[in-house]
């Protein structure tokens, strides 16, 4: 046993959120940038603008594979809350709610901007921008199936042009105040 987390078949499995006074449980502080796990208060490790669980920090600190690696997809059971692929993709085709429904939401409100400046281009430049809508539309739905997928699974998030982490960047995230 490591800081409270049960070993089971070579890979360490995070405790279940821990119930309150009022009994309700614990929301996600974050989701580990290497395996997916969610995080609470308790469990999440920030370094700069990353966010990890305890095995997946130390098999970093120690240049080792990380305990996702070593687990093959799909072997880790999908537990209470987590994102469903196909509601993401259902919701994935409404821009920026597949991204919030994964638990990004400043990754979802970068959808919606760039959706818009894409029809604007297209009304008031050029039509040949509509292939640049159908195609980021494509995008999101893709990107909102495979977030959930890789966050039921833990494996590592899907991060194509570097979004999941542009909260941060703009000082809106979690640990803009560290």
């Amino acid at each position: 046993m490591i800081d409270g987390t049960q070993q089971n078949a070579g890979w360490q499995q995070q405790p279940k959120p821990k119930e309150d006074a009022a009994g309700a449980y614990s929301q996600a502080a974050g989701y580990c940038q290497d395996c997916g796990r969610p995080l609470n208060t308790e469990t999440v490790r920030v370094i700069g603008s990353s966010i990890f669980c305890e095995p997946c920090l130390q098999a970093r600190i120690s240049a080792t594979p990380s305990p996702a690696a070593s687990m093959p997809p799909g072997s880790m059971p999908a537990g209470p809350g987590e994102p469903s692929p196909v509601i993401a993709g259902l919701l994935g085709m409404i821009p920026g709610v597949g991204a919030m429904y994964n638990g990004q939401f400043a990754k979802g409100i970068a959808h919606i901007a760039v959706f818009a400046v894409l029809i604007s281009l297209a009304n008031q430049v050029n039509s040949i921008f509509s292939l640049g809508i159908f195609g980021w539309w494509a995008y999101m739905v893709f990107d909102a199936i495979h977030t959930a997928r890789a966050r039921r699974d833990g494996t590592p998030l899907p991060n194509m042009f570097g979004l999941n982490d542009i909260g941060e960047r703009l000082g809106m995230g979690k640990n803009s105040a560290a």
